[in-house]
């Protein structure tokens, strides 16, 4: 409150001394002590504000030294394909048929290359995690690995052959440089649609523990 009364106050009080030139010289001494007594206060970034998955051209691409937990930018998707997913109910039962959701995308995770992932969040629970001592089992982070291929960012890395489904040989950047990771035909249908929202614990350079296949030159 004091930065905004004080060189108020001090205008006037200025201008009534000094006329024109007074007020304003007091109104830069009033402007100065406010700030002296009430600052303002601007706020930085919080804990976890770097993590937060965007969809946005010109994002810069980081760059990973060692360990980082980064969420990526969303680089590519395709529309929404639907279709039906049947279920009997038993034998001789009636068959349920329940429409269903699913898209492919490409998020784009930080400038390549680097030696792999660890660890693999969406919308804030853990999927995939092959340190070598993991919160879920090899056979749980197994079952999520089948479901996206992780392109390391290597300068000799080819499209990506679910991309080109989407838009079409030969129109689909290589991204050479760039590690992502791309999710083919994702059920989406308990998000009505969206992309889920991921963060990767990615590593520069040592031991993979995990079962993950790299996608490189001349692989489809």
């Amino acid at each position: 409150m004091a930065r905004q009364v004080l060189p108020i106050v001090g205008a006037a009080i200025g201008g009534y001394f000094g006329g024109p030139a007074g007020a304003q010289a007091g109104y830069m001494i009033g402007s100065v002590v406010g700030n002296a007594v009430d600052p303002q206060i601007i706020k930085g970034p919080s804990i976890g504000d770097g993590v937060m998955q965007t969809s946005k051209e010109g994002v810069p691409r980081p760059i990973i030294h060692g360990t980082a937990c980064i969420a990526g930018n969303l680089i590519d998707r395709s529309e929404i394909r639907k279709w039906k997913k049947r279920t009997k109910q038993g034998k001789g039962g009636p068959v349920n048929v329940e429409e269903r959701m699913s898209l492919t995308f490409a998020i784009r995770i930080c400038e390549g290359p680097i030696a792999g992932i660890r660890r693999v969040w969406e919308d804030e629970k853990l999927v995939y995690d092959v340190r070598p001592e993991p919160d879920l089992s090899a056979e749980d982070s197994a079952r999520y690995a089948a479901k996206f291929r992780f392109f390391n960012g290597s300068e000799d890395q080819l499209p990506s052959p679910a991309l080109e489904k989407v838009r079409g040989a030969g129109n689909v950047p290589s991204y050479r440089g760039t590690a992502y990771i791309v999710f083919d035909d994702l059920d989406v249908t308990d998000r009505r649609g969206s992309v889920p929202n991921f963060r990767f614990e990615v590593f520069e350079d040592g031991e993979v523990f995990g079962a993950i296949t790299v996608f490189s030159a001349g692989e489809a």
